[in-house]
């Protein structure tokens, strides 16, 4: 909707155009805002007693100990939970059963029945720049979030709106089980491939090895040479590196070029974990950067990266030295033993493995879709360009 011509029936507020017909209104004068309470760490528990509402994860904690709020040990009833300190701060929760919360949450209750808490939970998320307002250690208080204002349609085209939102939810919800399903899948697939009673090689043996040169980040370019670099291994890649996501300006000159087939490591990062992470490019000619390791094969690359990133990981994170900066030579990774099965059952392996992660990127870009549909709709629903009367 144009800011610039208001259109019949809508007017100019201060959160911008809106239905006439609806409100705008501070939290504070909607909902009473509590705070939550700190919970010593010896209270937590694996064994489910109180739902304990933390910030980013659902935890519980044991009744032994536990601190109220205020006079009350529980809450219950329809309201939202917001983060107000640490990550995912001002992220909203819409809430209706009993629980306890943490000193990190901002609890807010309806003062009266005119109030959906889903529609106000999808209008606080549409807006998350809430949490720009923060200075200092990035946090919420009461005081200033009871201070935001929020659009109030009716109640019934609040709820019509939530309904609609609350489907999308669902949707996405069971699209992430589906994708955390396939990956449990996957890793239980690979220690079942990857444990075979093979003959057993050094990887030096069977590979040449080989560093990249430096790829600054001034080097970075929309346009040129594909490139990797080092950091990038264990951030954005995974076993297969088929796409390649950023571009350097330097000439094919000053660059160290893969060959199809090549397994990366990283050389040097900030966790030994991190170094245990190998991945097969599977294109020629891309510039590979400084501090990556480059192993050279005529078995399967593929095979392999999936191999390390199994069944060799901690012994390849055991190889990492360094302190502040951890960093894996290739004269180390020369001496890691490995179990290899011929080349054809390799590649058997590798194409079995290669289609899970075909399966998973599938459901990962629906996901994303899903995703983009909502947040179209969140910006048609929340600010009236669309009505559900």
């Amino acid at each position: 909707m144009s800011k610039y011509i208001i259109p019949k029936g809508y007017k100019q507020t201060k959160i911008g155009v809106i239905p006439v017909e609806w409100d705008i209104v501070k939290l504070g004068e909607v909902f009473k805002i509590n705070i939550g309470k700190d919970v010593a760490v010896n209270n937590f528990s694996n064994t489910k007693t109180h739902t304990h509402i933390y910030p980013v994860y659902s935890n519980t904690v044991s009744n032994k100990g536990f601190y109220g709020f205020y006079d009350f040990a529980e809450f219950k009833g329809k309201s939202l939970t917001v983060v107000g300190r640490g990550i995912g701060l001002g992220r909203a929760f819409s809430r209706n059963h009993m629980y306890n919360a943490i000193g990190r949450l901002l609890v807010l209750f309806p003062k009266n029945k005119d109030i959906n808490t889903i529609f106000t939970t999808e209008y606080i998320n549409f807006k998350m720049n809430i949490f720009n307002e923060s200075s200092g250690i990035p946090q919420l208080t009461g005081i200033q979030f009871s201070k935001y204002i929020i659009p109030l349609p009716a109640l019934k085209e609040q709820q019509k709106i939530a309904k609609i939102l609350t489907t999308w939810d669902k949707a996405i919800e069971k699209q992430e089980a589906l994708i955390v399903a396939k990956e449990e899948f996957k890793k239980g697939l690979m220690q079942r491939l990857l444990s075979g009673d093979w003959d057993e090689v050094r990887l030096g043996d069977i590979s040449t090895f080989h560093k990249g040169k430096g790829i600054s980040k001034k080097d970075i370019s929309h346009n040129g040479i594909a490139c990797i670099r080092y950091g990038e291994l264990y951030t954005k890649y995974s076993e297969r590196i088929t796409k390649i996501i950023s571009k350097t300006n330097l000439s094919k000159e000053k660059l160290f070029l893969s060959q199809k087939n090549d397994i990366l490591i990283p050389a040097s990062g900030e966790t030994a974990i991190d170094l245990a992470t190998a991945s097969c490019v599977l294109k020629d000619d891309i510039g590979l950067g400084g501090d990556i390791n480059i192993i050279r094969t005529n078995q399967n690359g593929t095979f392999l990266s999936y191999y390390l990133n199994t069944i060799s990981k901690t012994k390849i994170a055991s190889l990492a030295q360094g302190i502040s900066v951890i960093h894996l030579y290739s004269s180390q990774l020369k001496t890691l033993k490995i179990k290899l099965p011929p080349l054809k059952e390799q590649q058997k392996i590798a194409q079995t493995l290669t289609t899970a992660d075909k399966e998973i990127e599938l459901l990962k870009n629906e996901l994303e879709v899903l995703k983009e549909q909502k947040k179209g709709l969140m910006q048609r629903l929340l600010m009236g360009e669309v009505r559900c009367v």
